[in-house]
């Protein structure tokens, strides 16, 4: 991710950070207890909920807000 975030830097282009808050979304749903995948449907591949998280992500960074 930080390679990625310095590439950007240097050639000017947008950088979203999409995993600081599936880290923290995971995080905060494993507290509770569960153990069962939040995001994804294989622990890599995303569901619903992770495409949902992506996209408010992104848009967010963009500017563009529910």
């Amino acid at each position: 991710n930080q390679a990625l975030k310095e590439l950007a830097t240097k050639r000017s282009a947008a950088f979203v950070d999409l995993q600081e808050p599936f880290r923290k979304l995971t995080a905060d749903h494993r507290k509770t207890g569960a153990e069962d995948l939040l995001l994804t449907t294989d622990g890599v591949h995303m569901n619903d909920q992770g495409y949902k998280v992506m996209a408010q992500t992104i848009l967010a960074a963009l500017g563009v807000h529910d």
